[in-house]
């Protein structure tokens, strides 16, 4: 690990989680470069309509969540990691500004981005 990059300039669980970031990003980067290729499942069959029923709601939450992770796993790496530094790690812009050595305008507009490509993503499935 490279500890002596360490400055002080921002909280130490601030800057692990920047390294931890960068290392995994470029772990996924490294790794979709050598898997060239890659498939595309078409499919003939039409979408049935949804039908309701009374669920409670721990089950409603339960299957929302289900489709949130599902919708998550259709983006980039990079928009997905916004998304989950932002609401799952509960960070603040400041700190994601330190994590992803960008501005804080570029923070937020890759959060307001990233929140219109979930929703695309999930009208489409």
């Amino acid at each position: 690990m490279k500890l002596n990059t360490f400055k002080g300039y921002a909280k130490f669980s601030t800057w692990l989680y920047s390294f931890t970031y960068h290392f995994c990003l470029n772990y996924i980067q490294r790794s979709a470069y050598k898997k060239k290729e890659r498939s595309t499942v078409v499919s003939n069959q039409t979408k049935e309509e949804p039908v309701f029923e009374e669920i409670d709601t721990v089950n409603l939450l339960k299957v929302k969540l289900e489709r949130l992770a599902e919708v998550l796993t259709l983006m980039k790496p990079a928009e997905k990691i916004i998304l989950l530094m932002k609401y799952q790690e509960d960070m603040r812009i400041k700190e994601i500004m330190c994590v992803l050595k960008i501005s804080e305008s570029a923070v937020k507009m890759r959060i307001k981005r990233a929140k219109a490509k979930v929703v695309k993503i999930h009208r489409e499935l």
